[in-house]
């Protein structure tokens, strides 16, 4: 009986892991969906502009930095919904990861809007 709790246990651990990265890969697969929607339009007018190898890289790369903040809003909020799960249920643990979640999450958030800018003035 014991050995049946603890597969059992075992099971839900692995169905709530694959849950979490389900949710993770929809909310990309989601924003991935959106930038190729506005990549027609981008490569459109670099082609019309001109073929120059670096700004197709431009372009890609700032449709890469424009899904930072779709991803990191998803992190903030499964992040605070964890974190209070988590205190509701006083799992030490569970709150850990929560707060590591929202704190990633803000760092994608604001990437681009503060140190994006900078960067990319430097890189192009």
């Amino acid at each position: 009986m014991v050995m049946f709790n603890r597969v059992k246990e075992a099971g839900g651990k692995v169905c709530t892991v694959a849950g979490k990265v389900k949710n993770k890969a929809e909310l990309l697969a989601t924003g991935l969906m959106c930038e190729a929607m506005l990549m027609q339009s981008s490569f459109a007018k670099v082609s019309s502009g001109s073929n120059e190898a670096d700004n197709v890289v431009k372009t890609a790369v700032n449709m890469v930095v424009n899904i930072f903040p779709l991803v990191g809003a998803f992190f903030v909020v499964a992040g605070v919904f964890k974190l209070v799960m988590a205190y509701r249920n006083n799992q030490p643990e569970d709150q850990t990861t929560a707060a590591k979640d929202i704190v990633i999450g803000a760092i994608l958030i604001v990437f681009k809007a503060f140190a994006w800018t900078p960067i990319s003035n430097v890189i192009f």
